[in-house]
């Protein structure tokens, strides 16, 4: 094994390292084909580890497989040192084990043909945007609106191939919003009707973008229908109650309370307490009331983690912020 793609290593590291079958954790991942998650690699024999443990800043690795479609491992993903220093989780594993089921077809599809520069590059230009928007709406709000989904869904009894789906469509349902122009999606409401209709094209967007990333219709459908609502007023298609994907369900409860969480230009944000009143109030209307009980028991064990976040969020703010400009949150629709 060679590095040929990596992100915070050094240039020695990724032009040096060569692993055998089996040598460290990469080939090991390699030789059995199988995710390997490790929360402490200071526990791990010298020889299990790819590099010193010294590098490792968190401790906490995970590494996954790539398989191309004879089920043969094709090349290796490591991911360690998460930005915010905390470990891995759960819900981490397995949007990492979505992200490599995804890879195997575009490695394949790469050796077979070059891709389209100007397909790549819309791409590319489409995350970035995508990373800036999140950034812009203090994404550790919606980290913590993707915990309470990922443990509402172990409740709903989603098999392991669905919540790998899920995973993956919390982190990509919201892509096309890099296709709503930037004088719209940062505008203070009141906004025209058309201009709302270009809001709620950016899911056909997403599902057009993630074409190139070779993604299962089951996780284009759970992205499409996020918006339906139980009573059949959401869009696009107005599906009602259970025809509506248990998962699209739960992605429409972390999408709505991430919002009301961090606010928008034509809305205050909400403490958690408010957030779950108001929730509760659009019961059998906007949303699922079975779910919906579910979300909202998880999300009260985080009171004190949503308090936290938003109180330093408001602090960081200048000091000649008045206390309403402080309820009001500048990020984009």
């Amino acid at each position: 094994l060679m590095i040929e793609a990596a992100m915070g290593l050094e240039d020695n590291i990724v032009q040096n390292t060569r692993l055998a079958k089996g040598e460290g954790i990469a080939g090991r991942v390699w030789q059995t084909g199988k995710t390997v998650f490790i929360e402490d690699v200071n526990s791990q024999d010298d020889e299990f580890c790819m590099f010193s443990s010294a590098r490792y800043s968190t401790g906490s690795l995970m590494s996954a497989p790539v398989l191309n479609a004879e089920g043969d491992v094709i090349a290796v993903v490591n991911v360690n040192n998460r930005i915010d220093g905390r470990p891995f989780s759960e819900r981490d594993q397995l949007l990492l084990n979505g992200l490599v089921a995804r890879m195997g077809g575009i490695l394949n599809r790469a050796h077979e043909h070059e891709r389209s520069t100007s397909d790549f590059q819309t791409m590319i230009k489409a995350l970035r945007k995508g990373v800036a928007i999140r950034r812009a709406r203090h994404d550790e709000l919606a980290e913590v609106c993707h915990e309470i989904c990922i443990a509402t869904a172990h409740r709903t009894n989603l098999d392991q191939v669905q919540m790998k789906d899920l995973a993956f469509a919390l982190q990509t349902y919201d892509l096309g919003l890099s296709g709503v122009p930037d004088e719209i999606l940062y505008k203070t409401p009141p906004l025209e009707p058309e201009e709302w209709q270009i809001i709620h094209q950016h899911v056909e967007v997403g599902l057009e973008l993630m074409k190139g990333l070779d993604v299962p219709q089951h996780v284009l459908s759970v992205i499409k229908h996020h918006h339906e609502h139980y009573d059949g007023t959401g869009y696009p298609d107005k599906l009602v109650g259970e025809d509506i994907p248990l998962e699209s369900r739960l992605l429409g409860l972390a999408d709505a309370l991430t919002s009301m969480l961090q606010g928008r230009p034509y809305r205050r944000a909400q403490s958690l307490a408010d957030a779950v009143s108001d929730m509760e109030s659009k019961s059998g209307r906007q949303f699922c009331p079975r779910s919906l009980a579910m979300f909202l028991e998880e999300a009260k064990k985080y009171t004190d983690v949503v308090r936290e976040i938003q109180d330093s969020r408001f602090l960081a703010m200048p000091d000649e912020s008045n206390k309403e400009s402080k309820d009001l949150v500048s990020s984009p629709i």
